[in-house]
């Protein structure tokens, strides 16, 4: 593109706390829309957005935490957001990896996520995430940061 096109608000999200772009599909970008609110999924670099119902009810805790939770620490790091990282596989791209205020989740087919942390059972703040799939191709792992409390390595991905 010559010029730069807005796409928020447009196609059906509203605002854009957080976003996230496939590096890989540069196509697929995720949004957190603290208007709406709804976390929303678009295939088509933005033309269209969709809510992602199964990744909203993951991050969500089964919408018992607010989507539009937008508490900040010091006035401008946003880190109590119900999403605050992704991660893509550069090979599959049904793999993805988010990680929020609820915990950490997967999805193996681009639709259906399931909780790989939880925060109730393991208290803190996740704020990133690493996919890892270089140091051992035969067990990836997906490496957690937590804000002030170090790294969890989860795998059997």
């Amino acid at each position: 593109m010559s010029d730069w096109q807005q796409v928020v608000p447009g196609g059906g999200a509203q605002s854009a706390l957080r976003f996230f772009v496939d590096p890989y599909r540069p196509d697929r970008v995720y949004l957190l829309d603290t208007i709406a609110p709804h976390i929303m999924r678009s295939e088509d670099g933005g033309e269209s957005w969709h809510v992602d119902t199964s990744l909203e009810t993951q991050l969500s805790y089964g919408h018992t935490i607010p989507l539009n939770r937008n508490e900040s620490i010091d006035g401008q790091d946003h880190l109590d957001v119900v999403l605050s990282d992704m991660q893509f596989h550069p090979l599959d791209p049904l793999t993805r990896f988010a990680v929020g205020f609820a915990g950490a989740f997967h999805t193996a087919d681009g639709a259906n996520w399931v909780r790989l942390l939880d925060t109730a059972a393991l208290p803190g703040r996740p704020v990133n995430c690493y996919f890892d799939r270089i140091s051992n191709p035969t067990e990836p792992a997906l490496y957690v940061a937590f804000d002030g409390r170090g790294i969890v390595k989860i795998t059997d991905l």
